[in-house]
């Protein structure tokens, strides 16, 4: 008997969306080849490390959904890596320039945050009862949501019909932006800005941001982690998670899985050419030369970059070609990495291994300027993510790791990067020494990256840290392209940003394509 060939999948891009997309090939037979420009996997997952023992999450700082009934928990398990990946549910807080959200020291029930908002701003108790009525009936939408994504047959087919039920409450209100949305609830600017502050991560202005989505974006848990999972037998709000030793230790694990399987991941390979016969995908060359054949090729990344720079003139047909111009792309950040001496006493100022601090209430002009070029060098906000909290081998015994990044630019209007990389770094610290008092004087390692930084280190023109700016009526690249067979994927995609989402997305393509 004629042994059968394996079909040959081949992957642009070792971040989150083709390393997941590699280990679901790799698990159903196929030859699976990665191929990464850089010299790890990872992407913005890798860690950034330097030779005196520290290391620092350089992407997403607490991810969404990694309990094991979770979603991005269950697709870890589908690919067999739950179990090598260690996480710790965590908490973020927040700082606004007159008042603190900062979890009770005892545990206080589900409401105390809302409970601290209606003392700060009672003029707005109603508005903010009508959020919680609001927040439970999106919270047990998502909870249908996420169930669908792993049911089949009639569990499937009932769990739909409830999910179209509940969506009724919604309709009057689905076409809002988030400014409409928290102005129908708050009198309040500054109240509004406690659940639309996260969008300033997005760059993305309020009244372009989609305003049920503020609910997905605020869910309890995320701000005390001893909340419980249920409000009731049929809602579940999802936690936020740190991951034991940075989060590089899923991408690394999933390569490893990869490679168990029989995969390879080529690492320093940048992809030159995708390669395409009438109208299908035949494989890929790489800047060294060498042609690659596949059946099916899958791009991840910068959009722009795999579908103008990959593909000969006249293969993609104008109108898909003006659909990528169209996506929307996010800005950058500006990050400084540190290293404290142990006798600087963290726990004395925060409570937690995320704190976002924020300078402004008025974020719609604040994205403005940063939209435009000016960077606002830390007054706007920043955050401070302390991994050496979660774990403690992430930096040299008792001292600590600490990152301080904020929103920034891709391009400023006046200047360059470089140029001002110190004077801006100093300029952050400055700012961070509001909650961090005396902190420049316990430094004992400081690393800054800027956007200039970010585009060597991802490749890409425009540096988009989370990808696709979600803005009302925009999409990201579509998964299914013109040409057959080839595929695109990540954070650019229409999946979205979040690594939840684009693995949440990943699964689907994977399912599409592995029938």
């Amino acid at each position: 008997m004629v042994k059968k060939e394996k079909k040959k999948v081949a992957i642009i891009g070792a971040g989150i969306a083709g390393l997941l997309a590699g280990a679901y090939a790799a698990q159903k037979g196929y030859d699976v080849k990665v191929f990464e420009q850089w010299y790890q996997i990872g992407g913005v997952m890798a860690p950034y490390e330097d030779e005196n023992g520290y290391k620092w999450d350089l992407g997403q700082l607490l991810i969404e959904g990694l309990g094991p009934d979770e979603p991005f928990g269950m697709i870890l398990r589908e690919i067999g890596v739950a179990d090598k990946v260690g996480v710790k549910r965590d908490d973020r807080e927040y700082f606004f320039p007159d008042f603190k959200l900062e979890k009770p020291k005892e545990y206080q029930g589900v409401k105390w945050r809302l409970e601290k908002l209606n003392e700060l701003f009672p003029e707005d108790a109603k508005g903010l009862e009508e959020y919680w009525r609001y927040y439970k009936k999106f919270m047990k939408i998502m909870t249908f949501v996420h169930s669908l994504e792993f049911s089949k047959g009639l569990k499937a087919f009932f769990t739909k019909i409830r999910l179209y039920f509940n969506l009724t409450p919604f309709a009057s209100k689905q076409n809002w932006n988030a400014s409409q949305l928290m102005e129908s609830f708050f009198k309040s600017e500054k109240l509004r800005m406690v659940f639309i502050s996260i969008l300033a991560d997005f760059f993305v202005r309020p009244s372009q941001f989609m305003g049920l989505g503020v609910f997905a974006l605020n869910p309890e848990p995320s701000f005390d982690k001893r909340i419980p999972a249920k409000l009731s037998w049929n809602i579940k709000q999802l936690y936020y998670y740190s991951i034991l030793g940075g989060c590089s230790n899923i991408t690394s694990a999933i390569g490893e899985r990869i490679q168990e399987l029989g995969g390879e991941i080529h690492l320093n390979t940048p992809v030159t050419k995708i390669n395409v016969e009438h109208g299908r995908v035949k494989g890929l060359t790489t800047k060294d030369g060498l042609i690659y054949e596949a059946d099916i090729v899958i791009g991840s990344g910068g959009a722009r970059e795999i579908f103008f720079k990959l593909f000969e003139e006249g293969v993609l047909p104008e109108d898909f070609k003006k659909k990528i111009e169209d996506v929307p792309l996010m800005d950058s950040i500006f990050m400084v990495h540190l290293g404290l001496d142990p006798a600087y006493k963290i726990n004395t100022y925060l409570n937690g291994v995320c704190t976002y601090c924020y300078g402004t209430y008025d974020l719609e002009s604040g994205i403005d300027k940063a939209l435009s070029g000016n960077y606002h060098e830390g007054k706007d906000g920043f955050v401070i993510h302390i991994p050496s909290l979660h774990s403690p081998d992430m930096a040299p015994q008792g001292h600590t790791a600490m990152t301080i990044y904020t929103v920034a630019p891709d391009t400023l209007t006046e200047g360059k990067w470089q140029d001002k990389r110190d004077y801006y770094g100093d300029k952050l610290l400055e700012y961070a020494e509001k909650y961090l008092p005396d902190l420049r004087n316990y430094i004992i390692v400081k690393a800054i990256i800027t956007p200039d930084d970010w585009k060597k280190r991802t490749y890409l023109d425009h540096h988009a840290f989370g990808g696709i700016a979600p803005i009302m009526g925009k999409k990201g690249a579509p998964h299914e392209t013109p040409i057959e067979d080839f595929w695109f994927i990540g954070h650019q995609s229409e999946s979205g940003g979040g690594v939840q989402a684009v693995a949440i997305d990943v699964r689907r393509v994977m399912k599409k394509i592995l029938k």
